[in-house]
């Protein structure tokens, strides 16, 4: 089922990934001036301020200075945000939850209004990140309330749109909300039953990414998988894509979009297994798009796999110019030869990779590797054709 609407595609010719225009930014209203006023002595001017409210301004600000930025909280997707997010069925529980960070970087306190008149709940943050290690076979989800995960359950019994708001503390006294708007349906229809469930999927998938760092510093995601060789880095494609499909995108604001972030060290995973071959004319045709003389594969090496991969980072961008604007991290590329620019290159290269593996004879399809040329013309299995097809027509309506 489509949750919301998208915008037409823009359809470009073969597999060449190209830019569509931006949306114009909106105006930021203009600041009004201090009204002027007239002092105790009669005279118009700008406020008069005493001296004692200029000692309780300096006190004021070495206070602030000492508790140093306050934190940030992001909270879960909003009704407000978008109409299939953050829907709730009347008298059945759902998770209110939110992240913090930033502040000193340790939190001590938190509490959860729900919007409803009913008693907050609080509780102490768990100063813990995302799980760094892989468990194939049972992935867990982090546990409220860690920092990137701080809820509680709670059942409405009236009707309608509720703010909730969470609030939470860091060690030298600095405090924090953040409010999300969660609409009670009385009696839920099936599509709205659909868009419930989806939003405990991605919140699945959140709580059990693993947080690692590759090459420069730079952080990234990943999720398990029941087969690690052949499908690991599969999977985190499609993680994206999930995130992808419902609004969620590497270039979002972090703090109002909670998932962006996700998506944002997803695509940095990508980066982190491409890897640089020359490529050049075929029989069939030249596979090099953008005639740099060079195609990126994953590490792994498999069509499927790659195909994943590809279509996550894709969808990862509202569009072409949104992925040309967003460089590459240095010291994230470890694939030797020439480090992408951009997303936008990183993404027309993989898919001129897929062009050089495609077989020219015969069935024209794929077999398996990704760094054999024309797949050897021979072997072509039936169970990777569909994927390259389906990445290249992503790339094409994006």
């Amino acid at each position: 089922m489509n949750r919301s609407p998208k915008p037409s595609p823009d359809l470009s010719p073969k597999h060449s990934f190209t830019q569509n225009s931006m949306s114009p930014m909106k105006q930021e209203p203009k600041h009004e001036s201090l009204p002027r006023t007239v002092n105790p002595a009669g005279r118009s001017g700008r406020p008069h301020f005493s001296l004692w409210a200029l000692l309780v301004t300096a006190t004021l600000a070495l206070v602030a200075s000492a508790q140093g930025a306050a934190p940030t909280i992001s909270m879960m997707p909003s009704y407000n945000q978008n109409q299939t997010y953050a829907n709730a069925a009347f008298n059945e529980s759902i998770q209110v939850w939110g992240r913090v960070s930033g502040g000193s970087g340790t939190y001590t306190s938190y509490t959860i209004d729900f919007g409803d008149g009913t008693p907050v709940a609080s509780g102490l943050v768990i100063n813990a990140d995302f799980n760094t290690v892989l468990n194939v076979q049972t992935p867990t989800p982090i546990a409220s309330p860690n920092r990137n995960f701080i809820k509680a359950d709670h059942a409405y019994t009236s009707g309608g749109s509720k703010t909730v708001t969470l609030t939470v503390t860091d060690n030298l006294g600095a405090t924090a909300s953040g409010t999300a708007v969660i609409r009670v349906l009385l009696a839920p229809t099936h599509d709205e039953r659909v868009n419930m469930a989806i939003e405990k999927g991605l919140l699945y998938l959140y709580r059990t990414q693993v947080k690692t760092t590759a090459g420069g510093g730079v952080q990234v995601s990943q999720w398990s998988a029941n087969n690690a060789g052949e499908y690991q880095s599969a999977v985190s494609g499609a993680a994206a894509m999930a995130f992808a499909e419902n609004g969620h995108l590497a270039s979002n604001d972090p703090v109002t979009d909670v998932y962006a972030e996700t998506v944002k060290r997803c695509i940095y995973y990508a980066v982190s297994l491409g890897r640089n071959l020359a490529i050049g004319a075929q029989a069939g045709g030249n596979p090099d798009a953008n005639g740099n003389g060079r195609g990126i594969y994953f590490a792994d090496q498999i069509v499927y796999n790659h195909s994943f991969q590809t279509m996550g980072v894709v969808n990862a961008f509202k569009n072409a110019a949104a992925a040309q604007a967003t460089p590459i991290p240095a010291g994230l590329w470890v694939g030797g030869g020439i480090m992408p620019a951009n997303f936008k290159d990183f993404i027309q290269d993989a898919l001129d990779e897929l062009s050089y593996c495609q077989g020219d004879a015969g069935y024209k399809g794929w077999h398996y590797s990704t760094t054999t040329a024309n797949s050897g013309n021979n072997g072509f299995d039936g169970s990777t054709h569909q994927w390259p097809n389906i990445a290249i027509l992503t790339a094409k309506e994006r």
